[in-house]
């Protein structure tokens, strides 16, 4: 809540605050137990209150939107309609066989919405500051953000985000194959030497993907790590105190996800700061 209102105020935008009531079905009739009992008053009417006392005296345009069905499928319903630019989530932790048969909500988001995400994890949002200190604290001073060589909306945005907190933007390209076979040439250069020009190679590449009105506003720096994107752009943002991780999200099938996983998911599971999922 408070980083979404932090935003809304920088930005001078309309926040919308989102509420899904998701009833069970009766088993026997299977209807919505709420469509017989009548519920769908008291429940809209105690969602508002809820919201207005979390919301308290905040100075900014506002409005409350409760809905009753399935929360990932009506955030999204919501933010299409709305037109929303961002979705704000707190995630809270699933384990186990849970987590692999069903995800989480925001892992579920993350696949689902067609505008970018930022998840917040729940303990950040419980933390013990008042809340207009919360907000008006809100600074993005160190942003990480996963590059793949390209230039993506998810770049784009770190970028814009960069520039408009005056934050060091960190690029992190993982490289997987510790030789480059198109440079590998045993009669011309040694190991090393190879291994240099690679180097300097990818940290010319990633320079050239941030646009030079970004990089006048912000601190630059291009890192090249070994191993797997999903678990060094994690243990990168916390060994450098990152405040926002940025990540791409493509889609990819039901079967491939369960098996494998993806780079964003496992940031969205081990990040020690908000992560913005960008589509």
């Amino acid at each position: 809540m408070n980083c979404g209102v932090g935003l809304a105020m920088k930005f001078n935008a309309r926040l919308l605050v989102f509420h899904a009531v998701c009833f069970p079905r009766d088993q026997i009739y299977g209807t919505v137990s709420s469509e017989r009992s009548k519920e769908h008053e008291k429940m809209t009417l105690r969602a508002h209150e809820k919201i207005r006392e979390l919301m308290g005296e905040y100075s900014l345009n506002w409005e409350p939107v409760v809905t009753f069905g399935e929360p990932v499928e009506e955030v999204d319903r919501i933010a299409r309609e709305q037109g929303a630019d961002l979705v704000v989530a707190a995630s809270h932790e699933l384990t186990g066989w849970k987590r692999l048969l069903l995800g989480t909500v925001v892992e579920r988001l993350a696949r689902t919405l067609s505008c970018p995400l930022l998840v917040v994890r729940s303990v950040e949002e419980s933390d013990i500051l008042p809340r207009e200190e919360k907000t008006a604290a809100l600074e993005f001073r160190r942003i990480v953000a996963g590059c793949d060589l390209t230039s993506t909306p998810a770049l784009r945005y770190a970028a814009d985000l960069a520039q408009e907190f005056h934050a060091e933007l960190h690029l992190l390209h993982t490289v997987e194959s510790p030789v480059d076979e198109e440079l590998m040439d045993s009669a011309q250069a040694s190991y090393g030497e190879i291994q240099q020009r690679m180097q300097d190679r990818l940290h010319q590449q990633l320079t050239e993907l941030v646009p030079p009105e970004a990089a006048e506003n912000c601190e630059l720096k291009t890192r090249l790590l070994p191993g797997i994107p999903g678990e060094k752009l994690s243990s990168y943002a916390a060994e450098n105190h990152a405040d926002l991780i940025v990540v791409g999200v493509r889609p990819r099938s039901v079967l491939k996800k369960i098996l494998i996983g993806s780079t964003t998911e496992a940031v969205l599971r081990n990040a020690p700061c908000p992560v913005m999922v960008v589509p």
